[in-house]
């Protein structure tokens, strides 16, 4: 059997301590804040005069966002949220769930697997699962 290096055992120590709700939960909020940020700054004929849209951090556990109305000065009903709880993370359009996220410890390869029933995802793809079709359906 090989011997862990003092930086490798570092390292999964410091990964595997990260594994958490919160963590997870920060980072995912973090990426999809920025990709509307990179949506909203998009050229107006790329856009297809969809308006833009705004994230509120409502409170420690929820990320909405909605498409804002320049004309009429008012938000969308529709809505994104990613809300966490103990368990888990939701990404909600409206009442309906996009999908059910669990961080879950992988010994074998020493890192936090992201878990949507049962399958692994990248951060971006996550983002992408999320705010995607939202972002990009009226184009």
């Amino acid at each position: 059997m090989p011997h862990m290096s003092d930086n490798q055992q570092q390292n999964w120590v410091k990964a595997r301590s990260q594994c958490t709700i919160e963590y997870w939960f920060e980072k995912l909020v973090s990426i999809i804040e920025n990709d509307v940020k990179k949506f909203n700054n998009l050229p107006e004929e790329k856009k297809k005069n969809v308006g833009r849209f705004d994230c509120k951090r409502t409170n420690k556990s929820e990320l909405s966002i909605c498409e804002y109305d320049e004309v009429h000065h008012d938000q969308s009903e529709d809505t994104i949220s990613i809300q966490k709880n103990t368990n888990c993370i939701y990404a909600f359009r409206n009442e309906n769930t996009i999908y059910k996220l669990e961080p879950q410890w992988n010994p074998k390869t020493m890192t936090c697997d992201l878990l949507v029933n049962g399958e692994s995802y990248e951060l971006w793809e996550l983002s992408q699962l999320a705010v995607g079709d939202f972002l990009f359906e009226k184009i």
